[in-house]
């Protein structure tokens, strides 16, 4: 059987013939093959000119083609995303009445779990160049698809009131889903921008407004914070913070009609209690902090 594939690169076919057939025989046969990948013929470029290959046997026809195509990187980068791959994507069921999908970077051996929450109106995959890395590091990571996201599919129904609720009931029963998966392992939790925020609530931000700590969540790692949201963020919205928390932002970290002055991304360490909080800031970097599109 064909194992599953983000992304298909189909043979290309050269111009004289695909008049003449009407189809590229490697297109149709990749769509049958892997339905669900995309196919990316623009990533590939024909550096020159081969013979007919249905009369040539195996071998002379591997000599041919050795080096008569390449990979455009140009089309490359825009194509980028979709090799974006966790290590599988599992149902989530977060109440009796909802469920999502829950995007997992396993690696071989697991030192620690992290429970990533997105950012606003993003989406797990986004973030795969920074969850790789901690993957790569030992840790498993968890990353629910949140209500808020442009990719979940009944978003529309969720007011941004609605939607931080349900952020949290994603993040528990993420944290029970680790739990049962990989038993006795530190925990922590991390989040890029909106995401940060709710981190720090499982890490006992905001306990004046409800009891939202999660008792596994032993230090929270948050790239960029949300800043200060009037009605939301307030001064004593992290005063019960009761972790290490570790903040990474940017000197140009803002985010139009929310965030006009990068230093409000520091708010989080500014105002907890002292002890183990920490920030990065990284010169020249912008908002994009922490998904992989800042080298």
């Amino acid at each position: 059987p064909v194992q599953p594939a983000a992304l298909v690169l189909p043979m290309l076919l050269r111009e004289g013939p695909l008049k003449v057939r009407g189809y590229n025989q490697a297109l149709e046969l990749a769509r049958r093959l892997a339905p669900a990948a995309r196919l990316e013929a623009r990533l590939l470029l024909r550096t020159r000119g081969t013979v007919p290959q249905s009369g040539l046997p195996r071998a002379p026809r591997l000599s041919d083609l050795r080096g008569a195509f390449a990979l455009a990187l140009s089309s490359l980068a825009m194509a980028q995303s979709v090799f974006a791959a966790p290590t599988a994507t599992v149902p989530l069921q977060v109440s009796p009445e909802r469920t999502t999908t829950m995007a997992v970077w396993e690696p071989a051996q697991v030192r620690g779990v992290v429970l990533f929450s997105t950012g606003h109106g993003s989406w797990p995959e986004r973030y795969d160049g920074v969850l790789s890395a901690w993957r790569d590091a030992g840790f498993a990571v968890v990353a629910p698809l949140h209500v808020d996201s442009v990719k979940y599919p009944e978003r529309e129904k969720f007011s941004m009131q609605q939607g931080f609720g349900e952020r949290l009931a994603d993040m528990k029963a993420a944290s029970a889903y680790a739990a049962a998966r990989w038993p006795g392992v530190p925990v922590a939790a991390g989040g890029h921008s909106y995401g940060t925020l709710i981190s720090l609530a499982l890490g006992g931000a905001m306990a004046d407004m409800a009891p939202l700590r999660d008792p596994s969540v032993v230090a929270v790692m948050g790239y960029s914070s949300p800043g200060r949201i009037p009605g939301l963020v307030t001064p004593t919205t992290y005063a019960s913070v009761a972790v290490p928390v570790l903040i990474v932002t940017g000197d140009q970290d803002l985010v139009p009609g929310f965030v006009s002055d990068a230093k409000d991304h520091l708010y989080p360490v500014e105002t907890a209690p002292a002890g183990h909080k920490a920030a990065l800031v990284l010169a020249g970097t912008p908002s994009s902090v922490g998904t992989g599109r800042n080298r």
